[in-house]
């Protein structure tokens, strides 16, 4: 058996190496436990559920949230609107109230926050996402129908339509990420080119993918010099020697004693992870990659023009596909903390579920050659976890997650994509 294991080992280290992605970390995990794809009558019922319990919660100022926040409110609201078209009618009074309570957020500078000025770029960011949902003719019809009904001024239509709100996202998000006019440098910075919560100066891959989604949402694609630029952030986060220059002592001389692992997974910054474990057996300082950095990280080398032959998407996926699991997010429990393992495990869910679909593939082949339908199974895992009035909530309240109006949104999302993919498989093939 020993031998057998060996063996296996070894032929899959094989395999993957062959793709740019070493034998270090590679070991295969037990596979997720199988979860059936739930009917279509099934799913729509989830759906309805969830939203009903969002609607129901709705607070007095049009926000959603325990905390009556811009962030969750856009999230709540962009789920709601990808998730039944009724919330996109003008005459829709939730979506009027949310609509209006983002847009009351706009500041002076573009940002779409609340007035504290805490984490701008991710409210900024899920704010863009949100509004884009509605598309340019329903956004105008509901702002438009907000102010009949008393809930936005008359005298701010103009300076909040679409294109106006977008411009000034577009210009405080960029001038946010890290790069010469901030005082990072590229060959000297380790941060250059990443995106942080807001006014400081730790980027991250979890603030860089917010940006990147209201970027790429307001049409910026490759070539775009910010994208440019957060490729050397993204190369700097994976844990792939290919790409990774941090173990260049010339360049960074105060990382000589961290050194980039070869897995291909993504960690939280670079030479950074949110795993404890951060030393490895040659006693150097490591970044651990782990789930929902990963999936983040595919999603922006996707977004950034990466295809799907890329050394780097390869490199990512080799990773999901040896750690590939739905009952925790792998890679952030650490030895005797089992429980840090479901920490932002519902954010892995809905950061999966976009970066699979945005790759465009309707299966993930895992470690052990089993090929999974992800969309199906997703949503069957979803299923599992959805409670009795409707709502998602984690009992690990790390990042958040244990408000159940941000969760629920994040499961609305994921199955959204889940059933645009199982749509596309349903359709008859053309020959």
């Amino acid at each position: 058996m020993v031998r057998f294991m060996v063996l296996l080992v070894a032929g899959l280290a094989l395999i993957f190496g062959l793709d740019g992605i070493s034998a270090e970390g590679t070991d295969a995990r037990p596979a997720s436990q199988r979860y059936p794809t739930p009917s279509t009558e099934a799913r729509s019922e989830m759906v309805k559920k969830a939203a009903a319990f969002l609607v129901k919660g709705q607070n007095d100022n049009g926000s959603f949230g325990l905390g009556k926040e811009v962030g969750v409110t856009a999230i709540v609201l962009n789920a709601l609107l990808v998730s039944d078209a009724a919330f996109s009618d003008p005459g829709n009074a939730v979506s009027q109230k949310a609509l209006t309570f983002l847009l009351d957020n706009v500041q002076p500078n573009g940002r779409i926050s609340d007035p504290g000025g805490k984490y701008d770029n991710y409210k900024t960011s899920a704010s863009v996402v949100a509004l884009s949902a509605l598309g340019e003719k329903d956004y105008a019809a509901l702002i438009q129908a907000a102010a009949d009904a008393g809930h936005l001024s008359r005298d701010k239509l103009a300076e909040l339509s679409r294109e106006r709100v977008f411009s000034g996202a577009q210009k405080y998000l960029t001038s946010q990420q890290a790069n010469e006019s901030s005082g990072f440098e590229r060959h000297k910075s380790v941060e250059y080119g990443g995106q942080d919560y807001g006014g400081g100066r730790m980027p991250d891959v979890s603030n860089s993918q917010f940006a990147l989604d209201a970027l790429y949402t307001m049409g910026l694609r490759k070539g775009h010099s910010y994208f440019t630029r957060m490729e050397v952030f993204l190369s700097r986060s994976q844990n792939l020697k290919s790409v990774n220059d941090l173990s260049d002592e010339a360049k960074f001389p105060d990382l000589k004693n961290f050194e980039v692992q070869d897995d291909g997974g993504f960690s939280y910054a670079p030479a950074l992870s949110k795993s404890e474990v951060d030393v490895n057996e040659r006693g150097k300082k490591i970044a651990k990659s782990y789930a929902s950095m990963t999936a983040a990280g595919l999603k922006c080398l996707l977004q950034i023009g990466a295809g799907p032959e890329d050394t780097r998407v390869k490199g990512a996926l080799g990773w999901l596909a040896r750690h590939y699991t739905l009952e925790t997010n792998e890679g952030l429990d650490t030895p005797g903390k089992p429980e840090k393992g479901y920490q932002a495990l519902y954010y892995y869910y809905w950061t999966l579920a976009r970066a699979l679909a945005l790759l465009g593939r309707p299966t993930l082949k895992l470690a052990d050659g089993t090929e999974i339908e992800w969309a199906g199974e997703l949503a069957g895992k979803l299923k599992s976890l959805q409670r009795g009035d409707g709502s998602w909530k984690n009992e690990q309240s790390r990042w958040e997650e244990s408000d159940p109006y941000l969760v629920t949104g994040y499961c609305l999302v994921a199955l959204h994509h889940c059933e645009q993919q199982l749509r596309r498989q349903s359709e008859p093939k053309k020959e």
